[in-house]
């Protein structure tokens, strides 16, 4: 029996080195010198050759045995390259083993667009998702946003490790004693801890308040702003912004919260269609208040948004506030489960207040509607036309434009124009409130009257003008294809 003098780890027989260090193995402490040296092979070694040649494989009694040829010159040689690489494999795999990955690590701080965070979302990222890599080879992380463990397998790559279970896959490299995982956008950054996957410094899913509010997932970042990252499967990129009180008109108290919502789909699309919204507090969920939609912030939730365009939105909730913390989430509306969240929290009496109003950016030369017709067929039995603008003023005086439609009823049943289109006006990419002119003309009822089986109809509309210096594009898009027609107009006098 030998053992590795470097590290004392016991040999197997006839090891070149030890397969637990690599260090070389002197000739003189290999098992087969020993025996040699106490007075030649013996039957013991006798019984070994024959088995690792087979019965029946020694030259008859008389006869000499035959000394090897090239061929199996050639069997050695390849045999102790097999044998070596076996070596080089088991140290491999014992040096990856007990590897600088191996332990329990915690998240210390994220980086986002190159900028190292110790926050992020509102919360100390330090130990909200932890990862114990095992030496053999097995891999288990949790977060503080999901409950439960996941378990996988990890491996070398060229960078590091990978890390694959439950479909996903995770890589990891290692930089200054620390861990970088990249997911969702960002690098989540570990450090070594103390404990284990069982005994993290922040419980598992302890970000999940009230029995029945499900865990909420991290959203990846986009941004340099610490309150704001993608929902809806990148389709929406949201940043809360601030939270007041006020008394709505029963007199109680609301708690208003702002936020920013980017459309980064395809189409235009709204916040309150392509979000939805929650609010709890004490493990309940809070009424929506409309006192918000008398704001400018509260109005722009339920406009029109087109892709790449920024609106600030505002909600309000009835809430207590001599309560506890109200924590709010904004999802996608189409895939809340998996297309990321985005969470807040705020302390009744330690509100940050209100943002500053943000203006919506001017887009002085729209392009949306540049290709569409005047005129066109949607859902191939209305044929509509966008007919004309014309400068005027809502009730309160303020400026507004009318837009004039054809609307020709290629149906079976007798419709308005109103419920068989969508007709919409944009400005700077943001849909315009449709008002009542100061001075209503006959047209102006004509859009919510029904039309008979074909007949035609000239119908108008009126919308409350942002500014008078960007153009407008009046557009009529079909309720079941997407088909549209369209025109932009210039609203200056």
């Amino acid at each position: 029996m030998a053992f590795c003098t470097e590290c004392g780890f016991r040999l197997p027989d006839d090891s070149a080195f030890c397969p637990n260090c690599g260090a070389a193995v002197p000739v003189e402490n290999r098992d087969f010198g020993k025996r040699a040296q106490a007075g030649g092979i013996g039957a013991d070694a006798h019984r070994h050759k024959r088995s690792a040649r087979g019965a029946g494989s020694y030259p008859p009694p008389g006869k000499k045995e035959q000394k090897l040829g090239s061929g199996a010159t050639a069997a050695i040689v390849i045999s102790v390259v097999i044998l070596l690489l076996a070596i080089a494999g088991y140290m491999l795999n014992k040096a990856i083993s007990n590897s600088s990955f191996t332990g329990y690590w915690e998240s210390a701080a994220v980086e986002v667009n190159g900028t190292e965070k110790s926050s992020y979302f509102g919360k100390d990222i330090h130990g909200l998702f932890g990862i114990q890599i095992n030496g053999n080879g097995t891999v288990e992380l949790c977060s503080a946003f999901a409950n439960g463990v996941l378990k996988g397998e990890w491996e070398r790559d060229e960078s590091g490790i990978v890390i694959t279970g439950d479909g996903e896959e995770y890589h990891l490299s290692k930089k200054d004693g620390r861990l970088y995982l990249f997911s969702s956008g960002l690098y989540i950054i570990y450090e070594k801890a103390q404990g284990d996957i069982d005994h993290p410094s922040v419980a598992h899913g302890s970000l999940a308040e009230g029995s029945n509010n499900p865990a909420l997932p991290l959203p990846s970042s986009g941004s340099e702003n610490a309150s704001g990252g993608y929902v809806g499967k990148e389709t929406s990129y949201v940043a809360v912004t601030g939270a007041d009180t006020a008394k709505n008109e029963a007199g109680k108290d609301v708690l208003r919260i702002y936020f920013t919502y980017k459309n980064c789909s395809n189409y235009a699309i709204g916040a309150a269609d392509a979000l939805y919204l929650t609010a709890m507090q004490g493990g309940k969920k809070l009424s929506e208040d409309r006192s918000s939609e008398g704001s400018e912030a509260g109005r722009l939730f339920n406009a029109v948004v087109r892709p790449n365009v920024t609106v600030q939105c505002c909600r309000c909730y009835v809430y207590d506030p001599g309560g506890g913390k109200v924590s709010f989430s904004i999802r996608g509306c189409f895939n809340m489960d998996d297309g990321g969240a985005l969470s807040e929290s705020f302390t009744p009496g330690k509100l940050p207040g209100a943002p500053e109003p943000m203006a919506i950016q001017p887009v002085p030369e729209p392009k949306w509607t540049a290709s569409l017709p005047a005129e066109g067929v949607l859902d191939g039995k209305y044929t509509v036309s966008v007919l004309s603008a014309e400068l005027t003023a809502d009730e309160n005086g303020y400026p507004a434009v009318r837009i004039r439609y054809r609307f020709q009823n290629g149906s079976d049943k007798a419709v308005s124009m109103e419920s068989a289109v969508f007709a919409c006006t944009y400005q700077d990419g943001v849909s315009l409130e449709t008002v009542h002119a100061s001075s209503p003309v006959k047209t102006d009822e004509s859009f919510s009257e029904n039309v008979a089986p074909g007949e035609t109809l000239e119908a108008s509309r009126v919308y409350q003008l942002r500014n008078t210096s960007s153009q407008i594009e009046a557009e009529v898009e079909s309720s079941g294809t997407y088909s549209a027609v369209g025109q932009t107009y210039s609203v200056k006098g």
